[in-house]
Parts: C-alpha cells; structure tokens; sequence
C-alpha cells in the first residue's frame, strides 16, 4: 500500500490499521460542508496513530459530475474558499509553514477559464497571506500555469492522465505529488487513492499535530512511468511473453522502474521498494 492515501471520509476508525497497513500521511478535505470535512477530533486520532496529515479545500472546484463550472472558480470564490479554509485550518491546529491545496477537478482549457482560474488562486495568496504555503489539485496544463505565476508552492497532479498537460508537468521536475489509483479498504468502509511523491520529494506540505511540518517519506529510487497502452498492460514474472500474466494494469497506472532488460522493465507497483514484475518497455511513459 503507498504512504500517502487521500480520502474524502472520516477515518477516524481506521487510524491503527492504516498505519499498520504502512500508511503515513492521509490527506483529507476542507469545505463549505461537513460530511467529506477533516475535524479536529478526527485530527486528534490520525495525530495519535502516529499519521501526519495534508489537506486539500474542495467544494465543486469546477467538476462537471458534482455540478460545477469555472464560476466555482472566480477571484470572488477563491477570497471566499481561503478564508474557510484559514478557519478551518485554524480549528484543527494545522501548523503553520504547511500546506493547503485548492483543487481545480475539470480539464479546462480556454483562456477565459485559465485567466478565471488565475485570478482565483492570486486572490487565494492575497487572503492566505504567507500563513500556509499553496498548493494546486488539478490537471498538468492548470498546474504549470498557476506555478508559473508564483502563485502556489506545491503541484498535485490529479490521476486524470488524459487531462491536458498531465505529461508535461510530470516530467518538468515542478511536481510535487501524484495520485495514482482509486481504492477500496479491504472489506469496505471507504474507498481512497494512493498517492506518490515525485522523485526525490519529501516535502508535500504535511503537517503533524503539534509538530510542525512532517516530510514524507521519498519515493523509492528509480524512473517514474506511467502505462500508456489504451488497453491495458499485462505485468508478468519474467522480462518475456512466455512468462506468466500476474496482473493487467490500467492506461495510467504510475510504476517505478527498477531496471530494465532486452525491451522490458522491472517495476515497483507498491512503491515499498519491492518488484513486482515485468511491463513491456515500449508501453511505458517516461514521467521523471
């Protein structure tokens, strides 16, 4: 299982497992709502299972499936988002120096939408005001755009590898975080992604609960690929077609390649610095 999980439940009840499980950060929602919210109760018990914690201000942020529109991201709605998310930050005990990521969870593109966008996280900085670094959630195109503007400190690329940019940005060394794949906890009770820092990254912005800013753990030495084939990958036990299918991956599956033999690469699939198979080179994107 990858260290850094995001969730939009309470987990309160899984503290212990997830960190047995070999999770260390969790990264959880603010909002104008409660039902998806991080509360300082849920804090105390992630900070007391020994997790450090990140957090991410969505409310629609634009996706089409919640309902949303580039009016969810305005100047007007950025003033309004940071300054719930400073009280928000302020109940829990977040530290300060960490981060906030606002999420952008659309693929836009038009200039009217980028320029609406820019104007939401400068007024975002305006309100934040050096209190919390900023992060951006969203596609590649998005990302590089605010971060070029010097308006946010962190990059979290959404696992959408489709949308514009996302190649781009992951290879441009400005990524900090990459989701990865959509899970479910074993036997039910809430469903997450798995999250992986980019190469060479230990910092994300997590906090720990009276301790400051918390690095996270880096990703295990090797090349970043995602699957590319539309289709699917078949990962085998041996660098060949004779060799048995353990698995198919998905187009977008984010690996570690350990090395790399006669057309083939050994990856990391858990990220714990363990292999897991072969993938056929020529379907693998170089990401960093």
């Amino acid at each position: 299982m990858q260290r850094i999980i995001d969730t939009n439940v309470n987990v309160s009840a899984f503290a212990g497992a997830l960190k047995s499980a070999g999770v260390g950060t969790v990264i959880r929602y603010y909002c104008k709502g409660v039902s998806k919210r991080l509360g300082p109760d849920e804090a105390q018990t992630l900070a007391a299972a020994g997790l450090s914690l990140a957090v991410v201000y969505e409310d629609r942020a634009g996706a089409e499936n919640l309902g949303g529109s580039i009016a969810d991201l305005t100047a007007t709605t950025g003033a309004a988002d940071a300054l719930r998310a400073l009280e928000q930050a302020h109940a829990v005990g977040q530290s300060a120096g960490s981060a906030i990521y606002f999420a952008v969870d659309r693929d836009f593109v038009k200039p009217s939408e980028l320029a609406s966008i820019k104007d939401y996280f400068a007024a975002v900085k305006d309100q934040i005001g050096g209190r919390y670094k900023i992060g951006v959630y969203g596609s590649g195109l998005v990302s590089l755009m605010v971060e070029g503007a010097g308006l946010v400190d962190y990059i979290w690329l959404s696992l959408s590898t489709g949308w514009t940019g996302y190649q781009k940005c992951a290879a441009s060394g400005k990524t900090t975080l990459l989701q990865k794949s959509d899970k479910a906890w074993p036997g039910g009770g809430f469903s997450y992604d798995e999250n992986v820092p980019a190469q060479g990254v230990t910092d994300i912005g997590a906090f720990a609960l009276g301790g400051g800013v918390a690095p996270v753990e880096p990703a295990p030495t090797g090349t970043l690929f995602s699957v590319n084939a539309r289709g699917g990958l078949n990962l085998r036990r041996g660098p060949g077609v004779q060799f048995e299918v353990a698995r198919t991956l998905v187009f977008g599956t984010i690996v570690h390649g350990m090395s790399q033999v006669e057309g083939w690469t050994l990856v990391d699939i858990e990220g714990d610095g363990q292999a897991d198979g072969y993938l056929s080179t020529g379907f693998l994107t170089h990401l960093a």
